[in-house]
């Protein structure tokens, strides 16, 4: 069953160097995106989805904008897949957002960012530490419940970083007893 659990980490200069520098390529890319989205919109052109944007983002990324590749591939992929997220709210008429807008950046610094994908990304120990692409072993505040980690994300807010981490945890068994003890209320 999918689950998630955020939890604080300890980061060294060095990884807090790179997390704002992803943060800031997350933000930039996000902004590519809606700039280009808006300029189609504006002239009447056929809507690029979020997976055109990124096969053209790869293939001009090595010449138009290099600094993009000092991060790892992932935050490229998550910037790119937000973006597709605000656009798909924006079109569902259940829901009540706007077209997507560009991202600020706010002086408090928060902001996010997709720092690994898959189950061979993510390296957890089962204690207090846990790896990920290009930042190496990160401190955890405290140990993750278990489960298989699939997908992590650095946020930073209110002065502290924050690891989000996606896993699998094995599903209950329902025969187990329940957490209430059975009384007059329960049927046997």
């Amino acid at each position: 069953m999918p689950a998630g659990y955020a939890v604080p980490v300890r980061l060294t200069v060095r990884q807090q160097q790179y997390c704002r520098r992803a943060i800031g390529i997350t933000r930039f890319i996000y902004n590519l995106c809606v700039g280009a989205h808006r300029f189609c919109r504006a002239n009447r052109l056929p809507w690029p989805s979020w997976q055109d944007l990124y096969k053209a983002f790869n293939a001009a990324k090595r010449e138009d904008y290099p600094f993009a590749t000092e991060v790892a591939r992932r935050v490229q992929e998550g910037a790119l897949m937000d973006f597709g997220a605000a656009l798909r709210n924006w079109q569902d008429p259940n829901n009540p957002a706007g077209p997507p807008r560009f991202q600020e950046k706010r002086r408090t610094g928060a902001s996010s960012f997709r720092a690994a994908s898959g189950v061979a990304q993510l390296r957890y120990d089962g204690k207090r530490r846990i790896r990920l692409p290009l930042l190496g072993y990160v401190k955890l505040a405290h140990t993750l419940p278990r489960g298989i980690p699939y997908e992590a994300c650095i946020s930073y807010r209110d002065g502290r970083w924050i690891l989000s981490v996606k896993y699998w945890r094995a599903r209950r068994d329902q025969t187990q007893t329940p957490a209430y003890p059975p009384g007059p209320w329960t049927q046997a």
